[in-house]
């Protein structure tokens, strides 16, 4: 690639406009949604009494480590030894560029180089870090509650024993995912105009961060895996011998002993037989990870939008239109 302007700079317009204003909305949005979350962990009665004083400190050290000084001065930190690394290696692969040109083997920014190495690239970097440190800091809050002696119930209508309203966690940062995506995707659009690529070969990088996004925002909610999957195999065998006994029981009364159709006909008996075989139901069908598709499609879409607005500049409305049916379908 030659020397660009600002004009053509479309990671400059994702990273200083799109995502610095995303990801300043999610103050407002992903801290309050997580303390309801979590209030909802005591409101249905999750935690046991004896339970709750772990409880408690595991919130409080979450609230300590989330707005620590400290942590947020190493964040800017990195933020500003970022800026640096990328700007210069920006300027030396470009030779010229709106951020600066190499002048006898050294780089020499412009003044609008030096805005962004100043304030606009680290301010991007801040948000973005602090937002991944707050991340972290929430995904061990949910390692300790893991670890607590839960109160599941395995016949509990959501499949996952009470806790499935967890599956609301990932998409709390649709938003950061927004924000990157569109970063991704603007670097995608400058070197489809600019390096010749063509959309076939951008689907492998595409692909990897669809994975990554998946693995790396709905894999916390792995902690879980082990107390659900003991949860459900203990309540198969729980279940297998209630319901054994329950269905030889109907048997002996309904089939053996002589009963007839007519008599079955209001009687609580086959009631509670088919109530049982519900329960059995929705344990086999129990999920061992409290996230299903409102956990992932959120992510999906704020992953996909960016790059379907790459797609539309390199292929007719009509023809995009198509393949979005028929992914839809």
């Amino acid at each position: 690639m030659g020397g660009r302007a600002f004009l053509f700079d479309f990671t400059a317009y994702a990273r200083f406009t799109i995502s610095i204003v995303m990801l300043v909305l999610m103050e407002r949005i992903a801290e309050g949604r997580i303390a309801e979350l979590f209030h909802q962990v005591s409101a249905a009665g999750l935690v046991p009494p004896d339970e709750l004083s772990r409880l408690t400190a595991a919130l409080q050290r979450a609230d300590r480590r989330s707005s620590s000084a400290l942590a947020e001065a190493i964040i800017l930190g990195i933020a500003y030894a970022a800026s640096v690394y990328g700007l210069f290696v920006q300027v030396s692969e470009l030779d010229e560029s709106w951020i600066g040109s190499m002048v006898d083997g050294h780089v020499q920014l412009s003044l609008a180089g030096r805005w962004a190495l100043l304030v606009s690239l680290p301010l991007f970097w801040f948000l973005v870090l602090r937002w991944f440190w707050r991340f972290v800091v929430w995904t061990r809050l949910l390692w300790d509650l893991a670890k607590l002696n839960l109160r599941l119930v395995a016949t509990h209508p959501d499949r996952c024993g009470g806790i499935g309203f967890l599956g609301l966690y990932p998409p709390m940062f649709a938003a950061l995912v927004f924000a990157l995506s569109c970063v991704t995707a603007s670097a995608a659009l400058q070197v489809i105009l600019f390096a010749d690529w063509s959309l076939r070969s951008l689907a492998a990088p595409f692909l990897a961060w669809v994975a990554l996004v998946l693995v790396f925002f709905v894999g916390p909610l792995c902690v879980f895996a082990p107390t659900l999957l003991r949860l459900k195999k203990q309540a198969l065998l729980t279940y297998g011998v209630l319901a054994s006994e329950h269905n030889r029981a109907f048997e002996r009364k309904w089939v053996q002993g002589g009963k007839t159709g007519k008599d079955a006909l209001g009687t609580p008996d086959v009631s509670s037989l088919a109530e049982l075989a519900t329960a059995v139901e929705l344990i086999r069908t129990m999920r061992v990870i409290p996230a299903g598709l409102e956990a992932i499609i959120p992510l999906l879409i704020a992953i996909g939008l960016p790059w379907l607005a790459v797609v539309a500049t390199q292929l007719p409305v009509m023809e995009l239109l198509t393949i979005v049916v028929k992914a839809l379908l």
